[in-house]
């Protein structure tokens, strides 16, 4: 009981999560580990450290905001690339609406499936061209 309680008075103002960013350096720093088992690279052992210092350091941060800062941008980063690797962005809509790009200023466009040959104005450069949807 005393030993929670004085973990608690420790914690006590402090960021104490393992959010997305310590997720993510804690995995990079265990793949770093087992490439480190090559003798060749046994160099990557201090880097291994030094991230796990870094997790422990923002897991015992007082500023709070910061961290969740960095979180919040790494996060983004990460859903950023996911969209762009994977096209994860357009899946609710992708049965109805049909998307494409504009040829002259690469503006990303939708329109209803189904609908033949359409007139489209591209809502950023104004250019209007011919689409079959």
């Amino acid at each position: 009981m005393k030993f929670i309680q004085a973990y608690q008075n420790l914690m006590r103002g402090r960021y104490g999560r393992f959010d997305f960013l310590n997720r993510v350096v804690v995995v990079i720093a265990f793949v770093l580990w087992l490439v480190s088992a090559f003798p060749a690279l046994s160099f990557l052992r201090w880097i291994v450290i030094v991230l796990f210092v870094y997790v422990f350091y923002r897991f015992f941060s007082k500023r709070i905001h910061l961290r969740l800062n960095e979180n919040k941008k790494v996060h983004l980063k990460f859903q950023q690339l996911d969209a762009k690797l994977f096209k994860r962005k357009q899946t609710k809509t992708a049965v109805t609406q049909l998307y494409f790009e504009c040829p002259h200023c690469h503006q990303k466009l939708r329109a209803p499936k189904g609908k033949g040959k359409i007139k489209v104005t591209c809502s950023t450069c104004k250019q209007v061209f011919i689409k079959t949807v």
